[in-house]
């Protein structure tokens, strides 16, 4: 008696849990089998495709293979720097301030279209995903921007100090694309993971 009830008692437990939707946690999806193909001209100078293999790896989105079921189409669009920081600008010679703003940071938005087609039909519509970096930089042309006075009054350039964190306007837009393709990649990547395909 003591065993058919100790029976009982486990089937209804387990009828209990399973009813209540408790099971293993599983993962959502498994990677899919796909080729990724960047349209149009890839202003990233190449670096799109190979960040987005290394974040789709990172997120196991999918797994390449010679024979894909999935192909993940990214278009680029806009890819557009804005002016966000501004200081007065100063006179060189007697290094007096100015009633003039120039630039001095810079935010760098690029956005992409995204869909995926599973043997030729769309599975994903087309969205957009847009990714953006700052930066800051110095007038190579001001000596405001680019020396200092040490102890001894000697002149020194900040650039020897500054550990690349101060650059020209053309060297901070080239060190910014790094991080624009990463965090394309990543918002990419983001979006497949979390569609239901």
């Amino acid at each position: 008696m003591k065993e058919l009830a100790t029976r009982l008692l486990l089937a209804s437990t387990l009828l209990l849990v399973t009813s209540c939707g408790y099971a293993p946690l599983a993962k959502r999806y498994d990677p899919m089998h796909a080729t990724c193909v960047v349209h149009g001209s890839d202003g990233m100078d190449g670096r799109l495709l190979p960040t987005l293999q290394r974040v789709f790896l990172e997120y196991d989105v999918y797994t390449a293979t010679d024979m894909p079921e999935y192909t993940i189409h990214i278009e680029l669009g806009s890819d557009d720097i804005e002016q966000i920081g501004f200081q007065y600008d100063v006179n060189p010679r007697t290094q007096a301030q100015v009633n003039r703003l120039v630039p001095n940071e810079e935010r760098r938005r690029v956005t992409a279209d995204v869909w995926v087609e599973r043997n030729g039909a769309v599975v994903l519509d087309r969205q957009t995903v847009q990714a953006s970096a700052q930066y800051d930089f110095v007038d190579p042309d001001s000596d405001r921007d680019v020396v200092f006075t040490d102890v001894n009054g000697q002149q020194v350039t900040t650039l020897d100090f500054s550990l690349g964190q101060l650059d020209a306007q053309e060297g901070a837009r080239f060190v910014s694309d790094d991080v624009v393709t990463k965090n394309l990649a990543r918002q990419i990547a983001e979006l497949i993971a979390n569609s239901p395909l």
